[in-house]
Parts: structure tokens; C-alpha cells; sequence
């Protein structure tokens, strides 16, 4: 299982394919960022 760069909570290998970078890295998750931010990228850039 992954898991959040952020908060460190695990994500399903899934939602790492669909929403973490070109690699399955996680940077947000649904524990830490709402789903707007999530369906506008923010799990696959690293937080500034």
C-alpha cells in the first residue's frame, strides 16, 4: 500500500496510479486536501 507524502495516511495502489505523479508519488490524499484541489492535481505536486 501507499501511502501520503503529506499526512502520511495510506492510499489504495489505484488512487496513486490515478491521482500521485508519473511514479504513483503521493502528495495529497482525500485526509488532507479537499476533493476539488484533488481532481486539480494537487496529489501529484509537491507542496510548495
Amino acid at each position: 500500500m501507499k501511502h501520503c507524502n503529506n499526512c502520511g495516511s495510506p492510499v489504495t495502489v489505484r488512487f496513486a496510479q490515478v491521482f500521485g505523479t508519473n511514479n504513483d508519488v503521493v502528495y495529497a490524499c482525500p485526509n488532507c486536501a479537499p476533493y476539488e484541489q484533488l481532481t486539480s492535481g494537487a496529489a501529484g505536486h509537491q507542496p510548495a
